[in-house]
């Protein structure tokens, strides 16, 4: 009998099923955590966790925008959303969570109390992983199993993972890996509670917020409500120009933006070698995911079981990485790239702007050095967006984030070269018209104006 319960345990831990048996599961759980990468400074995250929603305080950038800014992040099935702590009136939202190791934060265990245990071989035969159990230990004043996962048989001092399991809820307190002999990445939970109660509308924006929606950079939030003036959006392109070297002197343009959009900001970037790029995988060769937890609940409100699309990406180490493009179970649907590593972790590319995305068509091969300008303008009062993109020796489509494109529709407009017009429905409504002049490529993108607005102001651009 006792083997029998045994077998039926591996079974579950082997498909992935959460088996919560013997652990206590409290509606919402809040804590505090401490995270720590080698080669990184530390940083300090608050999270609430219930019914699968994640509500972080974090000063966490999103690819490599608003670090050290205060904000808080919302997961849950009504979307991703985030605003700057104090400012709730205007909230941005996401394509995708800033980091996917949030989900780890406050997951439940992914065996039951009794395999951890009692059922070790189990565990290990599930993990396909040597796993050795210490003595009990406290971490913010919960008493934890402290359990030892080998990378392989021999390697307790060089490549394994340490994990300090609450022994009440099943929660990792505490994390470590070590990679070499070098601890590489530490997390710890240095205070919890689990009576906290959390509102409906915790895990979203609140009533009446502007939502921000679109591919405009994530410092648009502190443009608003006022913005800059139009005179600063041809400054800041002439910025651009003035960085610019040999062939490309010139190259980016502007043009007369008017109401309700206002200028919140032009980026600029050079992107060499191949036009996709995937964007640094978060401690994807210094930590582990944590594998005692179970974190199906949250991923499955972003992710179907049936992914829409499969894509490749080539990294510049040249190695090929499969990327999904998923569609949320249920709620609005919206769809975003995800990236599993050689692991099976999940990693998503990054943000918008973070140069991969799109459909990879188009110029820019091995060698060659594209040059992209972003500029984003906003409605204060709607949300609505307008962005514009300009890219020298590349095709437009690399520096359009996340977003999937589906099929174009050819446009016949004699003052645009090449010009394609895009449909975008999810995460939300976009129109999207893509051109070129020679060596630059275009594109508008705009979850407000109509495709013949977007031509209007396409044939009004005049190359500097």
């Amino acid at each position: 009998m006792q083997h029998r319960i045994s077998v039926i345990a591996l079974v579950l831990a082997s498909a992935g099923v959460a088996a919560q048996g013997g652990w206590k599961l409290p509606d919402t759980v809040t804590a505090t955590i401490t995270e720590r990468y080698a080669d990184r400074p530390e940083r300090t995250i608050q999270v609430m966790s219930k019914g699968g929603g994640l509500l972080l305080h974090t000063y966490q950038a999103i690819n490599g925008q608003l670090e050290g800014v205060p904000r808080m992040e919302a997961i849950s099935r009504d979307g991703i959303f985030t605003w700057v702590e104090g400012s709730p009136g205007i909230a941005l939202q996401l394509f995708a969570p800033t980091s996917f190791v949030a989900f780890e934060y406050l997951a439940r265990p992914r065996f039951s109390r009794a395999d951890l245990e009692f059922n070790l071989k189990g565990i290990e035969k599930a993990l396909g992983k040597r796993v050795m159990v210490g003595k009990f230990e406290e971490v913010a004043g919960r008493e934890c199993l402290v359990l030892t996962v080998m990378d392989r048989p021999d390697s307790m001092s060089t490549d394994y993972q340490k994990v300090w399991i609450d022994r009440e809820t099943g929660i990792a307190m505490r994390q470590q890996d070590y990679f070499g002999g070098k601890l590489t990445y530490e997390r710890e939970i240095t205070s919890i509670d689990y009576r906290t109660r959390a509102a409906t509308g915790a895990f979203r924006p609140q009533e009446g917020a502007v939502v921000i929606r679109g591919i405009v950079s994530p410092q648009t939030l502190l443009r608003l409500p006022n913005g800059r003036p139009h005179a600063e959006f041809k400054s800041d392109i002439a910025g651009v120009n003035a960085q610019a070297e040999g062939r490309a002197t010139m190259w980016a343009s502007a043009f007369n933006s008017s109401r309700p959009f206002r200028y919140a900001q032009t980026s600029y970037r050079k992107v060499q070698g191949k036009p996709i790029l995937i964007a640094g995988f978060e401690g994807s060769s210094n930590r582990r995911s944590n594998q005692f937890a179970d974190t199906s609940q949250q991923y499955m409100m972003l992710l179907s079981e049936q992914p829409t699309r499969v894509m490749e990406w080539r990294t510049d180490g040249d190695r090929t990485i499969r990327g999904q493009i998923a569609i949320s179970a249920s709620g609005d649907r919206r769809e975003f790239v995800v990236i599993r590593d050689a692991e099976g972790n999940i990693r998503f590319q990054g943000p918008p702007g973070s140069g991969a995305g799109g459909t990879g068509a188009g110029q820019g091969g091995e060698g060659t050095t594209s040059l992209v300008a972003k500029s984003d303008f906003v409605d204060p009062k709607s949300g609505d967006t307008l962005t514009f993109v300009q890219v020298y020796g590349g095709p437009a489509e690399m520096a359009l984030g996340p977003i999937v494109l589906g099929a174009p529709t050819v446009v016949k407009d004699q003052r645009l070269s090449g010009a394609l017009a895009y449909r975008v429905t999810l995460p939300f409504e976009m129109n999207v018209l893509i051109w070129r002049k020679n060596e630059v490529s275009y594109a508008l993108i705009s979850t407000r104006l109509s495709l013949e607005e977007l031509k209007s102001i396409a044939g009004s651009i005049k190359k500097s």
